[in-house]
């Protein structure tokens, strides 16, 4: 009898045998092999390069994202519960709607399949966290900022002979503005992982799934730690402060003159990355502007939504622009920053696919 024979109430009472829950995990850990492979290459990768560099994670912007990660998954949760309540006490309309709730949570959501699922998505991407970090906050200090000069010059040849946020005055200019483009650009972390989250604790272990998560750790692998290095370079925002010039001054002002009227975070975080940097702080969470992982993972999403033919698609490549926007207007990256980002999801995507199962079968882990 496989683990797939026994309901969620039989292991609740108890009835499960050791056996069983040491095959629920193994069969889960060969299906998500790849994602525990990525993992422990990027924290080996990390433990080697930390003595060279000395650069551990700031600690400090941890606690940060761990807190909006929590506030995101409550929102979600919460909200996910509430509007399946109330679709079924308006739409479905059973006896009992709050009984009709708890069997939902029984058979759809607290299962063997999806618990597995979710155990063994989380598990390597915390691995996987905690090494990249180590590996990005290296980049610069190990390989000196080289490239500003060069992408400067290749947006204003891009752009007809001028910056790219220059053409974004009717932006930039109104504190409004700039401030409802520095909430979409936060508003990136929580769809991100928030995607990352509902695709990992789907109970269907299809093959699009697979693809998904892996395109996602070798997106940040491959562009935000080997490409990164390769093209080291800090963005339009410290492009002043590394002494290359005042070409961002103009943009710097209008940012903080903004801040005078809304609260604009980047300013902010900016600051902190950059202590961290020069050593004003323990720890840094990595300066790094080429490609753009905001941009990447954005447009990866929207890839897989468009895969899927989720009705998300036409919203989340909308989302995808309004990152690149929001990336140059914010001072973040110069705008090849993000058009590179786009390329390499598209690649990574299509990497990720060579060895995919048959698309029509879908796997349940037992």
């Amino acid at each position: 009898m496989t683990l797939s024979t026994y309901s969620i109430e039989t292991v609740s009472r108890g009835r499960i045998r050791l056996r069983h829950v040491v095959d629920w995990f193994s069969r889960g850990l060969v299906t998500h092999r790849s994602l525990y492979t990525i993992a422990l290459a990027t924290f080996t990768m990390a433990l080697i390069v930390a003595p060279f560099s000395g650069n551990w994670p700031d600690f400090d912007i941890l606690r940060i994202f761990g807190f909006y990660l929590a506030v995101a998954t409550g929102i979600g949760i919460l909200g996910g519960l509430t509007v399946k309540f109330f679709h079924l006490a308006l739409f479905e309309r059973p006896a009992s709607p709050t009984r009709a709730m708890l069997h939902w949570l029984k058979t759809r959501i607290v299962r063997e399949d999806r618990l597995a699922n979710t155990i063994h998505s989380f598990i390597p991407l915390l691995l996987f966290v905690s090494g990249f970090s180590i590996l990005k906050g290296a980049i610069g200090l190990l390989h000196p900022f080289s490239w500003d000069v060069f992408f400067r010059n290749l947006d204003s040849a891009l752009s007809g002979g001028i910056l790219p946020h220059e053409w974004l005055h009717a932006i930039i200019d109104s504190p409004l503005a700039v401030s409802i483009v520095n909430f979409n650009y936060n508003l990136w972390y929580f769809i991100i992982l928030g995607t990352y989250f509902a695709v990992g604790m789907a109970a269907r272990n299809s093959a699009d799934r697979m693809r998904f998560l892996n395109a996602f750790m070798l997106l940040w692998l491959i562009a935000g730690v080997f490409v990164a290095f390769v093209f080291s370079s800090a963005g339009p925002v410290y492009f002043q402060r590394l002494g290359l010039g005042s070409d961002y001054e103009p943009l710097m002002t209008a940012l903080y003159a903004a801040a005078e009227h809304h609260q604009i975070w980047a300013l902010s975080t900016q600051e902190t990355l950059w202590e961290g940097f020069i050593g004003e702080r323990r720890g840094s969470a990595g300066i790094s502007a080429f490609p753009s992982l905001h941009v990447a993972t954005s447009v990866l999403v929207a890839i897989y939504a468009t895969h899927c033919r989720s009705k998300l698609a036409i919203p989340a490549w909308i989302f995808a622009a309004g990152i690149l926007l929001g990336s140059v207007v914010l001072a973040w990256h110069y705008a090849v920053d993000g058009y590179a980002g786009a390329v390499l999801a598209i690649l990574i995507w299509k990497l990720s696919g060579w060895k995919r199962l048959d698309p029509d079968r879908q796997q349940t882990i037992e």
